[in-house]
């Protein structure tokens, strides 16, 4: 009776330690894979200085990353918002506001955040110029 309570017990033991190795990688996947939610960030001019004017000139809005390569991602306005699909938490990342007659790039920048690190899903622009080296100032939230 002895020997099969043990054997028991390290039947029941060995199979909590697998179930408990499976959720948390599971957990670390759903992390990885996606850390920002819906792998959306959001960018949010309304608390800007002047959050008005910073929406006028039908501005277009890109997010430059070059953590994997250079992009330039499309933002879509929603709501209140500026949306941009694809950026992932840790990726190096350049909001900028561009006039609409021009394409993506550096020749159609009207205003720029400084080099940022996507660490959550909104960063808000506090400023026209109080981010380093005079680019807009903001808060990641």
């Amino acid at each position: 009776m002895k020997t099969s309570f043990k054997k028991l017990t390290s039947v029941f033991l060995a199979v909590i330690m697998l179930l408990s190795v499976f959720a948390v990688s599971a957990s670390a996947a759903d992390t990885d894979a996606n850390s920002t939610g819906d792998g959306a960030v959001y960018l949010d001019a309304s608390g800007s200085d002047n959050g008005s004017a910073f929406n006028s000139g039908n501005a277009v809005f890109y997010a430059y990353t070059w953590t994997n390569g250079e992009k330039w991602t499309s933002g879509t306005p929603e709501g209140n918002y500026i949306k941009f699909d694809g950026l992932t938490s840790g990726e190096n990342v350049i909001f900028v506001r561009c006039d609409p007659n021009g394409s993506a790039g550096w020749s159609s920048k009207w205003n720029q955040t400084e080099d940022l690190t996507v660490d959550n899903t909104l960063y808000t622009i506090t400023s026209w110029s109080g981010g380093n080296k005079g680019n807009m100032g903001g808060v990641w939230s």
